[in-house]
């Protein structure tokens, strides 16, 4: 119906401004629902003239105007009513309700009057709904009215008074206004346009009428290269602005390096004042500057009846105005880009970190340079830390015509030579004008000053980014984030390396152990594992004479030495005469500057960083002994030697180790004893992966533990570390089987897992991540039980996780607790990661004590096969509560060898005891330890 109305209006004429109107043209209204009266007041004249009522029905003026001040409580009476079904705010003069609404009648800025409606009290939707019927009603009379001139009215030539009150009047709007602070990029970049636009136009319509201009417009600089156009003028596209109008934009434009017409956003509006265009005489452009900076341009086509120096004048004075707001719009609108870009980078750098691949990095890199930086064609060249050659390059985008990325050897100097030192490498005519510019994948290292010849400002590899339309410009500070960016990725990268890194030495290890029996070729395997996975150039290993006086150098790489006796360094001299003394690592940052070596003679080819290895073994013996020295020297990257290298070179330092001193026994036992002294070997290799003591653990934890295998080597293993969150992790493991096989698949689960507790601290994660490579090495018929449990040392809160391994025993708060195992398969028997497996948590009190078993222990039989039992078991651990651990271990050794008297073992066994001091007994606990061998 209310549609039906408004178009029926609609074909009516124009209707004059100062003639009453006639009643019938309104006569529609009277199917309104509700309705009882109009009327139609405006003014008679411009600009001043006074408002008089030009259409009033069925009412006269009288009654209208005092339903007007009547309706002035509308307010109360919605509140005061507000759960009654219908809304008014009048009465007529026979005492009916009545509701008076009002819509005003605005023309170019321009106040004309106002329709008055008159109904009956009306429900709350229905009130808004004839609300938007009237408004939409006073747009289509506005239409209707008739003006007399192209404009209501002219301006004075000069009304300096009334362009001062124009000026203030836009100040306080300026002061008033604000922008959009949250949201996507993309989304934010189209609001603040929306904003501007809004804005600049209404500001550029009011200046046009002030000053009588047929064209204005006004540039705005924004973040991230922006660049915001408003244009005023007698059409509404870019396209149909005339020639002479758009080549002057084009040079002002260029001419501050604010982009092209085709570059950055423009708006151009239609004025309704000038329907067709008139010609000017000039243009005068304003350069809003604030501090020293462009933040935009005003422009204005001045008209030949215009008064030049007046507009000039004043125009100067709102360009200041303008250039404060343009200022401060930019600085509040970069601070919020910033805000987004970390936001952004810091979520691409969490999701990168998860990353131990180098392909999903750079895919997720290459998307956000895409959706942050709008760069959509470029590539990507990876250099390994501990290499001078690309490894992996990756092209995104269309490349433009004529670039190759084939790069020569020499190319690849000049590369580095470009990015490396430099933040940032724009290159003009590099590759044939197709590069804008490289950008490093630089490391944050902090370069000392003392070293010698300092390589840590090199990067990892470079972007270049194509000279390519598609590509967006980038000014500083987006370079800036750009290379906020590539350092988060710099740091995945060399995660992703270092991880595949620790993968390759488990293989290595592997391929190391199958060749203990053949000197020459274990040692050459081993050089290469060393070199490859520390970065050397240099290495060199040393062997101990068999009197023990001095050592000789068994094989080098990269050293200007001969092999043999001919060097010769005693023990206790030299570098590595010193460590095979001490019997400890020796990491040192910068030889030269070693009190301790300045006056070495035979080793004065070590220089910068060196890390120096005892080759430790427990052959023949009950205590370590020193077989021999690893020295590494000259690390590619220049880099110091970290705490990480000293512990991947003592693990392979105990294979050789072990290896050759068995190897020399080999020689006076061949033939019926090989078979003994492979089996030593294996005991001895399998006693250095268990722990020795326990002296360095939290002062609030006990711990002692012991295995004793069926045979000669066994398939049991427990170990304790510290992970890096500094929880304890214990862990308690069986491998299916016994003798050599359970042995050497033993070592690979227990380097297994100490590799993964590196990465990760969580149960779960490691559980799964171990069954994953252990599906890689072990048979069908083999698998491994293992129980693990962390402890916070501070609070006691502790949480276990088991792969087919349990129960755990425990004493907590003087009660036996059985923690039961939560459900897990044995490793190396399913391909899943970790859906298997589960974590539960328990919290331990001081005293509070846990013991860790095997099987070997409850299924220890007596004479008359009777098992020793999990009763007894519990039994004895609730009786040995009060007692240290090393006795708690002892007692239950003691009881199983009594239990089966002159009886073999018939399985491995091994028991681990842990006993939380809590905070209140650290003070006073002395120190427990003991060593817990294989025996």
């Amino acid at each position: 119906m209310k549609i039906v109305l408004l178009n029926s209006l609609k074909k009516t004429s124009e209707i004059p401004l100062n003639e009453t109107w006639e009643a019938e043209t309104f006569q529609f209204l009277n199917d309104l629902p509700g309705f009882l009266g109009v009327a139609i007041r405006n003014r008679q004249a411009f600009p001043y003239g006074e408002f008089k009522f030009c259409l009033n029905y069925p009412f006269d003026s009288q009654t209208f105007l005092e339903l007007v001040n009547r309706s002035d409580k509308f307010k109360s009476f919605l509140d005061g009513e507000a759960s009654s079904e219908e809304l008014f705010n009048a009465y007529l003069s026979d005492g009916r309700k009545t509701l008076v609404i009002f819509s005003p009648l605005i023309k170019e800025d321009i106040y004309l009057g106002e329709v008055i409606l008159v109904l009956r009290p009306l429900e709350i939707p229905a009130f808004q709904e004839m609300s938007l019927f009237l408004d939409l009603f006073s747009q289509i009379v506005v239409g209707k009215i008739q003006t007399k001139s192209r404009r209501m009215f002219k301006r004075k030539p000069v009304e300096e008074f009334r362009d001062l009150d124009f000026i203030i009047g836009l100040h306080r709007k300026w002061t008033q206004s604000e922008t959009t602070f949250s949201g996507d990029m993309k989304d934010i970049l189209d609001l603040w346009f929306n904003e501007d636009v809004s804005y600049l136009s209404h500001f550029l319509s009011g200046l046009q009428r002030q000053f009588d201009l047929e064209t204005v417009f006004a540039i705005q600089k924004v973040p991230l290269s922006q660049t915001h156009l408003v244009v005023n003028s007698y059409v509404d596209s870019c396209e149909s602005l005339s020639n002479v109008i758009k080549d002057s934009l084009e040079d002002f434009l260029a001419h501050e390096s604010f982009g092209t017409l085709s570059t950055i956003r423009v708006k151009v509006q239609k004025t309704l004042f000038f329907p067709t265009p008139e010609p000017f005489s000039s243009c005068l452009s304003f350069i809003c500057e604030a501090g020293g900076t462009h933040f935009g341009m005003l422009g204005i086509f001045i008209r030949k009846d215009a008064d030049f120096h007046h507009v000039s004048k004043v125009i100067t004075v709102l360009t200041n105005h303008l250039a404060f707001r343009f200022a401060h719009l930019f600085q509040l609108r970069r601070q919020e880009v910033r805000r987004i870009f970390f936001q952004k980078i810091s979520s691409v750098g969490s999701k990168i970190a998860f990353s131990v691949e180098i392909e999903p990095i750079i895919e997720m890199l290459v998307q956000a340079l895409g959706s942050l930086f709008g760069i959509h064609a470029g590539a990507i060249c990876l250099i390994h830390p501990g290499s001078a050659e690309i490894e992996k390059t990756h092209v995104f985008g269309n490349p433009p015509e004529g670039f190759n990325l084939q790069i020569s050897s020499d190319s690849m100097g000049e590369l580095r030579k470009n990015v490396f030192g430099s933040r940032i490498y724009k290159t003009p005519g590099y590759f044939g004008n197709t590069v804008r510019c490289i950008v490093p994948f630089q490391p944050i290292y902090q370069s000392k000053e003392d070293l010698k010849d300092p390589i840590f400002d090199k990067s990892i590899g470079s972007l270049l980014v194509f000279e390519s339309p598609v590509n967006t410009p980038l000014d500083d500070e987006a370079f800036d984030m750009l290379m906020i960016l590539l350092n988060n990725v710099c740091g995945a990268l060399l995660s992703a390396w270092n991880y595949q890194e620790k993968i390759d030495t488990i293989r290595s290890l592997e391929s190391l152990i199958n060749k203990l029996s053949d000197k020459k070729t274990m040692l050459d395997e081993m050089m290469g594992i060393i070199q490859r996975f520390l970065m050397v150039k240099c290495c060199s290993l040393l062997t101990l004479l068999p009197d023990s006086s001095s050592l000789v150098l068994e094989q080098s790489e990269g050293l200007p030495l001969d092999s043999g006796e001919s060097f010769k360094i005693k023990v206790g001299e030299e570098i590595s005469g010193y460590v095979a003394l001490k019997g400890e690592t020796l990491r040192i940052e910068s030889v030269e500057d070693d009190p301790r070596f300045k006056n070495c003679v035979k080793e004065n080819f070590f220089k910068g960083p060196l890390l120096s290895v005892p080759l430790i073994s427990l052959a023949r013996s009950a205590h370590s002994r020193v077989v021999g020295v690893i020295n590494v020297n000259h690390k590619l990257n220049g880099l110091p030697f970290s705490k990480q290298d000293q512990i991947l070179l003592e693990t392979i330092a105990h294979i050789p180790a072990v290896a050759l001193d068995n190897m020399q026994l080999s020689v006076a036992k061949r033939d019926q004893e090989l078979l003994t002294v492979q089996l030593n070997a294996a005991k001895e290799i399998q006693a250095g992966f268990l722990p020795k003591s326990f002296k360095n653990l939290p002062s609030s934890v006990s711990i002692y533990g012991k295995s004793e295998p069926a045979r000669r080597v066994g398939g049991d293993f427990f170990d304790v570390n510290l992970l890096s969150d500094g929880d304890l992790l214990l862990s308690i493991g069986d491998v299916s089987g016994k003798d050599m096989p359970a042995a050497l698949l033993m070592a690979a689960t227990l380097t297994f897992q100490r590799t993964v507790a590196q990465d990760t601290v969580d149960l779960v994660e490691i559980l799964g991540k171990m069954n994953k490579n252990l599906r890689k090495v072990i048979d069908d018929y083999h698998f491994v039980t293992l129980m693990l449990v962390k402890i916070n040392p501070n609070t006691g809160e502790a949480t276990m996780a088991s792969a087919g391994h349990g129960p755990l025993l425990a004493v907590l708060n003087g009660n036996l607790t059985e923690i039961p195992s939560p459900s897990g398969s044995p490793l190396g028997v399913w391909e899943s990661e970790s859906s298997r497996f589960k974590a539960v948590s328990f919290h331990l009190s001081e005293n509070d004590v846990l013991l860790f078993f095997t099987d070997g222990l409850a299924d220890q039989k007596r004479s008359d096969e009777e098992m020793f039992g999990y009763e007894r078991i519990k039994d004895l651990l609730f009786s040995s509560r009060y007692e240290r651990t090393q006795q708690i271990v002892d007692l239950f050794f003691g009881a199983s060898n009594e239990w089966r008297s002159k009886n073999d073992l018939s399985d491995d066994l091994t028991i681990m005891a842990l006993k939380f001091l809590g905070n209140e007994s650290i003070a006073s606990k002395q120190n427990e330890f003991g060593s817990a061998p294989l025996s």
